[in-house]
């Protein structure tokens, strides 16, 4: 049975409920200020609820719905240009953008931290500008709707590398918090105004490295690292002026980028020895075991051009026959030979070397010994000097060398032999490295003195085919040549605080080369002509650049640099072209073209001729 009450009774009640004491109604006021503070921390809660629902639909959209999927598409990055490379004395923005899957993240708290590399004495660091105030960490600057969180760096005086340290941290489904830390390296300095990948760029960054150091010990430091510290701010004091050409040239001329002529000068005498050794292995194996002179000639460019000796062969006539009699010295197994050269040619300047000119000549002595029909071994002594003028007045040096030079031809078969070659020496280098610029009107003109020698070894195995068809011929040849140069450390002397340490330097170098020659022997009234032409391939295998390492000779802190030199190029080709002349009395002429074919850095053409009369005994 429900129970309605009536009209009466539910006024009674409503009456019973407004009848309140006085004592009660104050504890009502009471309550009712309760009420509220209860119902607005009930809103407050309710909007928090509503803003983790919108961040974890925010997380879902962008695909933050696992820990898996942030920290795999989560992305810190640096939008500043110039590969980080910040100008002295001045604020410069630093800005970072946080991405996640190709889109911006906002709102995400980033953290910064900035260490110097360098403290001073004088307490100078960098450090982050904010309302005036300098700070080395920064918490919380939030990303903007495009994700970019910015701050200010003051670089200060001082040269040196900063690490700047941004660390996102983004909440996953309100609860869960990922966070990314990346380092970046800022270079404040002289370094940041120069072309990076240069001899130049490589000394600014030493300097820059330097700078501050002797800075920090100045009250210790002799008169010429003194010296060197009032250059290290010269040169800072252009840069700030915005005088980047004139620091560029300075700190070029400051470069020992010549040292690399070294390189090039030394494992030129190896090749030339070989070279000359070469041409006795071609004499003998054309049968020619006698007292030979016959390859004295002068080289252009590496090339040989054969000078005739037309001493007493010219005295004899066509009737006279050389005999092989028992106890003569065609019949002797023991061969003596000479073999000259000399060389003339350049290299072009790049952005990495400076270019040269040289001459270069080469005296090769020796004695072979035939074992048998088919083999025999011989030994030489080579001597080899080179003189080379650096362009843009940079220098000049003057090279020697001895070697000894071990060798052997074996016939495998009638057209096919086998040559090898040994070659070990000692080189020394005499160089005078020019250092001439004008900074802010204060003129130098310094010679950096230095002299050393070096260790050079060779080996060169080739092998060769002969084919004959009546008047046409061909020959098909390929080697394997192997140098290796070592070039002992040097101080300079006489540039005074610009004065450098070079360290030891290894060269090694592997090449091949394949190559054919064919020829036609055509008969005349006058003589017989042997027009020629040839092609070869040469490849470097090791076409690494090489390192000229090093410090200023007054750096007590040894600050080194690493000077690159270009690359070598791998694959280039020869190809040749003339005619020879065999005339009567033992007379014989030739002229010769070769060009160089694809070789970076190198345009060259040979062109070489020369005679030859056979002197007898």
């Amino acid at each position: 049975m429900s129970y309605n009450p009536g009209k009466d009774e539910i006024n009674s009640r409503h009456q019973n409920l407004i009848r309140i004491s006085p004592k009660k109604l104050k504890m009502l006021k009471i309550n009712t200020k309760n009420l509220k503070l209860i119902c607005l921390s009930a809103l407050t809660l309710l909007f928090a609820l509503n803003d983790v629902m919108a961040a974890n639909t925010f997380n879902k959209l962008q695909g933050r719905d696992s820990h898996q999927n942030i920290e795999s598409g989560l992305i810190l990055q640096t939008t500043n240009a110039a590969n980080n490379n910040l100008e002295l004395n001045s604020q410069v923005k630093f800005n970072v953008q946080l991405m996640l899957n190709d889109s911006p993240v906002p709102a995400a708290n980033i953290d910064w931290e900035i260490i110097h590399s360098v403290t001073t004495s004088n307490g100078q660091t960098a450090y982050f500008v904010t309302a005036a105030s300098q700070f080395s960490i920064l918490e919380t600057v939030p990303s903007d709707i495009n994700g970019n969180s910015s701050i200010f760096i003051n670089t200060g005086e001082i040269a040196s590398v900063y690490r700047i340290t941004a660390t996102a941290s983004v909440y996953l489904n309100s609860d869960q918090l990922i966070t990314l830390t990346q380092t970046f390296l800022v270079n404040a300095g002289v370094r940041a105004s120069i072309k990076n990948n240069t001899p130049e760029n490589e000394i600014a960054s030493t300097l820059d490295n330097l700078c501050p150091k002797l800075e920090e010990n100045k009250n210790q430091l002799t008169k010429a690292q003194e010296a060197l510290l009032n250059r290290c701010n010269a040169i800072q004091q252009a840069v700030s002026e915005g005088k980047t050409v004139e620091v560029s040239k300075a700190l070029r001329q400051m470069s020992p980028e010549e040292v690399a002529v070294q390189a090039d000068v030394g494992s030129s005498f190896s090749n030339q020895q070989m070279s000359n050794v070469a041409s006795r292995l071609n004499a003998v194996r054309r049968g020619s075991s006698k007292l030979s002179f016959n390859n004295l000639g002068f080289r252009y460019r590496g090339r040989a051009i054969p000078v005739n000796y037309m001493l007493t062969s010219l005295l004899a006539d066509e009737g006279n026959k050389v005999t092989n009699e028992p106890g003569g010295l065609l019949s002797n197994r023991l061969g003596v030979f000479a073999n000259g050269s000399a060389s003339a040619g350049n290299r072009a300047a790049t952005s990495k070397e400076d270019g040269f000119k040289f001459d270069s000549y080469g005296l090769t002595l020796g004695a072979d010994y035939r074992v048998s029909s088919t083999r025999f071994v011989g030994a030489a002594l080579g001597v080899s000097k080179s003189d080379v003028q650096i362009s843009e007045q940079g220098g000049e040096m003057n090279a020697a060398g001895l070697s000894l030079n071990v060798y052997l031809n074996q016939y495998l078969a009638d057209q096919w032999y086998i040559d090898g070659v040994i070659n070990i020496g000692n080189n020394t280098f005499d160089m005078q490295r020019n250092i001439n610029f004008d900074l802010s009107g204060n003129a130098v003109n310094r010679v950096a003195n230095s002299n050393t020698r070096g260790l050079q070894q060779g080996l060169s195995i080739s092998s060769g085919y002969e084919v004959y068809d009546g008047a046409l011929s061909a020959s098909f040849s390929g080697s394997l040549n192997y140098t290796k140069l070592g070039i002992d450390g040097f101080t300079e002397n006489g540039a005074q605080e610009l004065d450098l340490i070079i360290n030891k330097q290894s060269i090694d170098s592997t090449s091949s080369t394949i190559g054919a020659q064919v020829q036609y022997t055509h008969s005349h009234r006058l003589g017989v002509f042997i027009p020629f032409v040839g092609l070869s391939w040469i490849h470097e295998f090791n076409d690494s650049p090489d390192t000229i390492s090093g410090a200023f000779a007054n750096d007590q802190f040894n600050s080194a640099f690493n000077i690159k030199t270009e690359k070598v190029d791998s694959n280039y080709f020869s190809n040749v072209q003339g005619i020879t002349a065999i005339l009567p009395r033992g007379i014989s002429a030739y002229i010769r073209m070769e060009n160089i074919i694809g070789r970076d850095y190198y345009k060259t053409t040979n062109v070489s001729f020369g005679g030859r009369m056979e002197l007898q005994f």
